[in-house]
């Protein structure tokens, strides 16, 4: 008779302990299955009041700024350039169908480690031209299918030296420091403590840019793969921005030239 409560206590232990271990299992599973990047879940972990923003290049096709407006889309990031030749296909057409939607707009260059920053810096002023009435310029640097981490990764000292001078061209044609989109990887390996004081545009679409270890972010792109309407790709990028940043912030605002003593006789 005194061996039935035991038996029953046993009997609870192994339920108990059986339930621990399945839900261990699941959360392992879920884990490995977000950070190898096999499901997204960041939707889930959005700002409360999000401002989403789209992604676009010559791989989204023709693209509706006003049908994307229509499924609060609140401004677009557009690829312009990249390296020191290529014109995005579409840029021209999203840069004026944007401007025709009173969608706000961003334009952007993909960074090439191929080619001198001055060159690539000139590409894209001599394709963006004004930004008048944009958002402030973006710049887009990572590790590329040729150039990546673990083989044939570019010179440290060379790409600082290229980037520096492409950031410094744009910041001082344009009187604003540009935006720079990048991932945690490039970031840890070449940029951490150079950039300080830009804005950032971080990615990871497979989860919350926190888990990477990013604290202060602008632009957060958080999905790859959405299918929204209004655009002729497989599918579109989505981007939104951080709680405490507002889409006034990002408008582009030109430097107001200093008033010279002939300006000032002219005047008079």
């Amino acid at each position: 008779m005194e061996k039935k409560p035991m038996e029953k206590k046993a009997k609870v232990i192994v339920v108990i302990s059986t339930i621990a271990l399945i839900l261990i299992a699941i959360y392992i599973a879920i884990y490995a299955l977000v950070r190898t990047k096999v499901v997204e879940i960041n939707e889930w972990f959005l700002p409360k009041n999000a401002v989403t923003g789209v992604s676009l290049s010559n791989y989204q096709g023709k693209v509706d700024m006003e049908q994307l407006k229509a499924q609060n889309i609140q401004f677009a990031l557009i690829k312009a350039t990249e390296g020191t030749t290529i014109q995005d296909k579409r840029f021209q057409a999203n840069w004026e169908n944007a401007a025709a939607a009173e969608l706000p707009a961003s334009a952007y260059h993909f960074f090439s480690f191929s080619s001198e920053g001055a060159t690539q810096a000139q590409n894209f002023i001599d394709t963006v031209g004004s930004l008048d009435g944009r958002m402030i310029p973006a710049v887009d640097i990572q590790y590329t299918k040729k150039y990546s981490r673990f083989h044939n990764a570019p010179n440290k000292k060379k790409v600082l030296r290229e980037f520096t001078t492409y950031l410094n061209i744009i910041e001082n044609y344009y009187g604003v420091k540009p935006i720079i989109y990048t991932d945690k990887e490039f970031y840890d390996d070449y940029l951490d403590g150079v950039i300080d004081g830009y804005d950032l545009w971080v990615s990871n679409s497979f989860h919350p840019a926190s888990w990477d270890g990013w604290k202060d972010w602008t632009i957060w792109h958080y999905c790859q793969t959405d299918e929204l309407k209004g655009f002729k790709g497989d599918y579109i990028n989505l981007n939104v921005l951080a709680d405490d940043t507002k889409l006034a912030d990002l408008m582009y605002v030109a430097p107001q030239k200093p008033v010279s003593d002939s300006d000032i006789l002219a005047d008079g």
